[in-house]
């Protein structure tokens, strides 16, 4: 809260008003150290099993303390070298993670691949929900439900071009 002090104005005789005002509102943003984070209950089973006192200083995320999400997060690095593992496995282009679908078609912030938005899409479109309400509950074009819905499931793609050349050419 901001208080500015006003200053009297020639021939008053009171004291100076103080008028309020409220900082501007900030959106609250997840925690990225939060429950969610894959390594939360590693770090929360570390900080419960390792310190006697029930909160040992002052917790990240509501989780854990801060030396337990270290040790959380460089074990698993250690763990990852260790077993030569990639930093992200490697997934399928066509590959449709049927939670993030599920996620996105409750109206869910996720970010989806272009397989699993068409997923998401033809899933709503099977349920008989409206173009406008799928194209704001996916946060697509509406244009993009409409040729979704509009084009068969195994239907080639039209931006890949056919690389065969046609009968009649006279290419050798």
């Amino acid at each position: 809260m901001f208080q500015a002090t006003m200053p009297p104005r020639s021939g008053d005789t009171h004291t100076p008003t103080t008028s309020t005002t409220h900082a501007p509102a900030r959106r609250a943003r997840p925690l990225y150290f939060g429950p969610s984070h894959p390594l939360a209950q590693i770090a929360r089973r570390h900080c419960r099993t390792h310190h006697t006192e029930p909160q040992p200083t002052r917790q990240v995320g509501q989780v854990a303390c801060g030396a337990c999400w270290e040790h959380a997060i460089r074990t698993d690095e250690r763990f990852a070298v260790e077993c030569d593992l990639d930093e992200e496995p490697a997934v399928p282009a066509d590959h449709i993670d049927e939670i993030a679908v599920a996620y996105a078609v409750t109206g869910r912030p996720v970010t989806l691949t272009k397989a699993e938005r068409e997923a998401a899409i033809r899933l709503l479109g099977d349920r008989q929900v409206p173009v406008k309400r799928i194209s704001r509950l996916l946060r697509v074009n509406l244009r993009t439900v409409i040729h979704t819905l509009c084009t068969p499931l195994n239907a080639p793609d039209p931006s890949a071009a056919d690389q065969t050349p046609a009968p009649w050419s006279t290419t050798p």
